[in-house]
C-alpha cells in the first residue's frame, strides 16, 4: 500500500491552492489593478475579495480533508477486501462462500468507525482514533 503516492496530487494541489491565494491576496493588498483583469477581482471591491479569498483558503482545506480521508478509506476496504478473499483460499463451504458474498456487497456500506475498529487489531488502538481528548506528552500547551 503505497500511499504517499496516492496522496501526493491532493495534497500538492491544496498547496498549489493556498500558494495561489497567497498570490492574490499581494496583488489586493498592491492594489495592482492591471493583474486583476479577467478575473471575479475586477468586478469587486478589495474588501470584499479579501472575504471571499479567506472563505475559499478554509474550503481548500476542507476539502483536502475530505479527499485524503475518502483516499485513505479506499485504500482500508480495498485492504479489507484482499484479506477478505484470502480466506476463501482455504476449503470453502457452502457457508464461507455466502458469508463472502454477504461482506463483499456489503462492505461499501461499512461505518468508518466500524472499519478502524477491525484494524485496532493489528494497529494499535490508540494510534486509532479516540485521541481528541488525550494530552500528547510534548505537545501539551498547557
Amino acid at each position: 500500500m503505497n500511499s504517499k503516492s496516492v496522496l501526493d496530487p491532493i495534497w500538492r494541489s491544496y498547496k498549489t491552492t493556498i500558494d495561489c491565494l497567497r498570490i492574490t491576496e499581494r496583488i489586493l493588498e498592491n492594489e495592482n489593478i492591471s493583474l486583476r483583469g479577467k478575473t471575479k477581482f475586477n468586478e469587486c471591491e478589495t474588501k470584499e475579495a479579501e472575504i471571499m479569498i479567506h472563505e475559499s483558503r478554509a474550503l481548500a482545506g476542507d476539502h483536502a480533508i475530505v479527499s485524503l480521508w475518502a483516499v485513505f478509506e479506499r485504500k482500508l476496504l480495498d485492504y479489507l477486501q484482499k484479506e477478505e478473499n484470502r480466506l476463501l483460499q482455504g476449503a470453502s463451504t457452502n457457508f464461507s462462500l455466502q458469508v463472502h458474498r454477504k461482506v463483499e456487497s456489503d462492505m461499501e456500506y461499512w461505518k468508518s468507525g466500524d472499519i478502524l475498529d477491525i484494524f485496532k487489531t493489528v494497529v494499535d488502538p490508540n494510534l486509532i482514533g479516540g485521541q481528541a481528548n488525550k494530552k500528547i506528552p510534548g505537545l501539551d500547551s498547557a
